[in-house]
Order: C-alpha cells, then structure tokens, then sequence
C-alpha cells in the first residue's frame, strides 16, 4: 500500500513592487536611521529619504514635522519609517535594486 506524502506548497514569487511603493527603496541601515530620525524629530527621516532617494517628499516631511504639535505627526513619522525599513527588507530578500 502506497503511503501518500504531503505536497509541500510551491514557492511563492517575489513581488515586482515593494510593499509600499509609496516610499523609496533604501538600503537597511539608511532606513533604520530614518526610523530613529523620524522617532526623534518627526518628518526628518522622511526629509532625508527623499534627499537620498530622489523622491519629492520634502511636503510630507513638513507636513509630518508640524502635525507632530498633535501628535499625528509623530505617529505618521514613525510609519513611514517603518514603511522605509519594511521596503529596505523587500529589497534585501528580492535583491532589487534600492534608490538611496
């Protein structure tokens, strides 16, 4: 009697866009300096991401830094940290090519 073995699920392709195509593709230690950057004074990560990158996100980054009086800014900061470093990830298993 023949033992039926499980089928292991087929490899899943890399996705083509990062997960936030939004947001530049930075190398990882960039991106977690502009996580802690955008910890500590809203909208100065995402400033020097769009410097590094090329990207036009000097309104965000404004936008981030005043809103910060509400917190809003602050909180939005920090996720587009995340966003930065969750793309520099992608590109780290992808092997695609990074902006900053």
């Amino acid at each position: 009697m023949a033992s039926a073995m499980p089928m292991s699920p087929a490899p899943t392709p890399a996705s083509p866009t990062p997960p936030y195509p939004k947001a530049p593709v930075l190398g990882t230690p960039l991106a977690v300096g502009c996580l802690i950057a955008n910890i500590i004074i809203p909208g100065l990560g995402t400033l020097i991401a769009g410097i590094t990158s090329g990207r036009p996100l000097i309104g965000r980054a404004i936008a981030q830094f005043f809103l910060a009086i509400i917190i809003v800014g602050w909180v939005w900061g920090v996720v587009t940290g995340v966003q930065l470093l969750s793309n520099a990830s992608w590109a780290d298993r992808t092997g695609a090519a990074r902006e900053g």
